[in-house]
């Protein structure tokens, strides 16, 4: 490709400059009003098209197995012992390379309705 990439043309620190001034500009309204302006929300941040979006996120559910009234996850545990079939055995599993070599792809999105509509 003929554009710049993030090594040579310097994109890394001046984003994580951006987002780190965010974050300390969030904490400081935190911590002298109490509130922020980013609470509930997701910031997503295009620098290179200079495009910041906002999407408020849903409240927290109280049956939430992580956060909720009630949590019943309380320390970190692996994927394998919370996702509903676990990890797939090696034989299963596809490397890049195999994926990018195949004539036919097909991506299928199988989260829940619910949480694909959390940013559709």
């Amino acid at each position: 490709s003929s554009g710049i990439n993030a090594e040579y043309g310097g994109v890394l620190g001046p984003v994580t400059g951006l987002v780190g001034a965010l974050q300390a500009g969030e904490a400081l309204k935190i911590l002298a009003t109490g509130e922020g302006a980013y609470s509930g929300k997701l910031v997503l941040v295009s620098p290179w098209c200079g495009v910041f979006r906002t999407i408020k996120l849903r409240p927290r559910r109280e049956d939430c197995p992580v956060c909720g009234v009630d949590p019943s996850v309380t320390s970190l545990v692996s994927v394998g012992e919370v996702s509903c079939g676990g990890v797939p055995p090696v034989t299963d599993r596809i490397t890049a390379k195999e994926l990018h070599s195949t004539e036919k792809k097909a991506i299928l999105d199988v989260r829940p309705a619910v949480e694909f509509g959390i940013c559709a």
